[in-house]
């Protein structure tokens, strides 16, 4: 996995490229939540994405729930349609914000 942050004002965007699996996904929340400062926007852009799983899953809900926690919110963008078909059939679409 390799993860790319840009700091632009409070926004901070970071691009997850290659496998978001049980393998990566501890070192990518550890990254991610070690970036976010109070009132921080969090734009995760996921076009790069390729592999999901129920790990990853955990990881995304865990930054988003750290998000808002700090006054900040969390989007998904430029999700491909087979990680947006995993989280409609999970529910994560419900509970995420995506764009595309």
């Amino acid at each position: 996995m390799n993860i790319v942050k840009n700091l632009e004002g409070n926004d901070l965007m970071i691009s997850l490229d290659g496998r978001l699996d049980t393998i990566s996904s501890a070192e990518v929340e550890k990254s991610v939540k070690g970036s976010l400062k109070s009132g921080y926007n969090l734009i995760l852009d996921c076009s790069k994405l390729v592999f999901l799983t129920s790990s990853g899953l955990r990881a995304i809900l865990s930054i988003q729930k750290e998000v808002y926690a700090n006054g900040g919110k969390m989007v998904l963008r430029k999700v491909n349609p087979d990680i947006m078909n995993i989280f409609e059939m999970t529910g994560f679409s419900n509970i995420l914000i995506i764009e595309n």
